[in-house]
């Protein structure tokens, strides 16, 4: 849950803890969790668990996702490693399952009319129970056909 502001009036008491909602709010504006992905026996898995990304979440504290990839940068095949930070916009039980949702742009290169466009993914990540680490469960990402492309988008 967001941050919402006290609307103090004339005559409202001050207690400890309203100060310490003030203290929260300041320190949850300033941080922000960076998850990482393991990857064991070809699972890519998040390092914190659900609960604790639910937590952070709905305490105003915003997440991201470090991803990491290695793609042909030139024509001599040498790899380059980035990385993309996803925005984790979601973490919510469903059913019997625990969901994380993430998102970010992808690049999709059109080599017909030499240009990149940024296509928008959602990574979703599943956990069996609140203590559990969540788990990749599927990327969505939408599809562009290349005669589809414009390219004079400002």
């Amino acid at each position: 849950m967001s941050y919402t502001p006290t609307n103090w009036t004339t005559g409202d008491t001050i207690t400890a803890t309203k100060l310490n909602k003030i203290e929260q709010g300041i320190a949850n504006a300033g941080s922000a969790m960076i998850l990482t992905i393991t990857t064991t026996l070809g699972n890519k898995t998040l390092d914190k668990t659900f609960a604790e990304i639910y937590e952070a979440l709905h305490n105003g504290t915003p997440c991201y996702i470090q991803y990491d990839y290695n793609y042909t940068a030139d024509i001599d095949n040498e790899y380059t490693t980035s990385s993309v930070l996803a925005q984790v916009s979601e973490a919510y039980k469903y059913s019997d399952a625990y969901r994380v949702f993430a998102s970010y742009a992808a690049a999709a290169y059109f080599s017909a009319q030499n240009t990149t466009l940024a296509t928008p993914c959602v990574m979703v990540f599943e956990a069996t129970d609140a203590s559990s680490y969540p788990t990749l469960l599927k990327v969505v990402s939408v599809t562009v056909e290349s005669t589809q492309v414009q390219t004079n988008i400002l």
